[in-house]
């Protein structure tokens, strides 16, 4: 009766975390995990001539909301160069389907014309990535809150934007820490909540173990101080009896630690951006006309 109630109350305390973790879950999100430049640092880029920005909006449609973000990134733009647009909005942009089936605009590049004493100058900026929820009000009501990304330039001229590319495996990065604390290579990847659970399943085996052999332990000295041969055989039972959850505890803490690591290695984490230096080859003809010079331009 010991052994069922500790265990139901050792399991409760490793399932806690994950009910509170689940508690405020969106109704529908654009990625399983948010992306690693919503919820960590922006990229560092490569060159200064452009930076990392996050804009983000709520609206009760994803068009709407993307617009308001669209607005927000303009206001911003406008406010940290302290000009005003002048000109059309010249855009250059492609289209996919994510993970939901919802058409989703990425790659954007918009060239930005302003008047500053009447001389005529271009800024650029381009939508890296977005993430959205469907989330459901205070009020009730259901909105959409957006995140984008986009990188700016610094300068009107010679913008050399990077080239941005995402993964969601982490390999080594991953394993060794799994290997190190079971559950923190997935907390590392973005999986939170299953980080939390392997961690406590863990918790809970190693208690259980320390628990059940002190027990067993416990019983064996008892049997060998006493004469009675009903203690003996009631102390030897109970001993056996705490050998065997003994055993079952370490068989668990050893298949949770298992599947901890290829867990870490086999799953998807949270959406990582990969930033390289955007190289431009560029032949050109010498002027002596004996040769070709090839540029290349970090």
């Amino acid at each position: 009766m010991m052994i069922r109630l500790t265990f139901f109350i050792a399991l409760f305390l490793f399932y806690l975390p994950c009910i509170y973790i689940h508690a405020d879950n969106p109704i529908l999100t654009s990625e399983k995990l948010k992306p690693d430049w919503l919820v960590n640092n922006l990229p560092v880029p490569t060159n200064n001539s452009f930076y990392y920005q996050r804009v983000q909006a709520e609206a009760i449609s994803l068009d709407n909301a993307r617009q308001a973000a669209f607005k927000q990134l303009v206001n911003y733009i406008d406010q940290t160069n302290n000009v005003k647009i002048t000109g059309d909005i010249v855009t250059r942009s492609s289209s996919q389907k994510n993970n939901t089936g919802i058409n989703e605009s990425i790659n954007n590049e918009y060239i930005y014309t302003y008047k500053i004493e009447s001389e005529i100058m271009q800024l650029r900026f381009r939508k890296i990535d977005e993430y959205w929820e469907l989330i459901k009000s205070a009020e009730g009501h259901q909105l959409y809150r957006y995140h984008s990304l986009y990188a700016i330039s610094n300068n009107f001229e010679n913008t050399n934007f990077d080239n941005v590319s995402f993964t969601y495996k982490y390999g080594g990065h991953a394993l060794w820490r799994s290997a190190i604390v079971p559950g923190y290579g997935q907390i590392y990847k973005g999986n939170v909540t299953k980080g939390v659970c392997i961690i406590g399943g863990e918790v809970l085996f190693i208690g259980g173990i320390i628990f059940t052999e002190n027990s067993r332990a416990n019983y064996r000295r008892k049997a060998k101080e006493t004469y009675d041969i009903n203690k003996i055989r009631t102390y030897t039972d109970k001993a056996d009896n705490y050998e065997t959850a003994r055993n079952i505890f370490i068989g668990g803490a050893v298949a949770l630690y298992i599947y901890n690591l290829i867990d870490a290695v086999a799953t998807n984490g949270r959406k990582k951006t990969l930033v390289s230096k955007n190289i431009h080859f560029s032949p050109t003809v010498t002027s002596e006309y004996r040769g070709v010079l090839l540029n290349i331009n970090f």
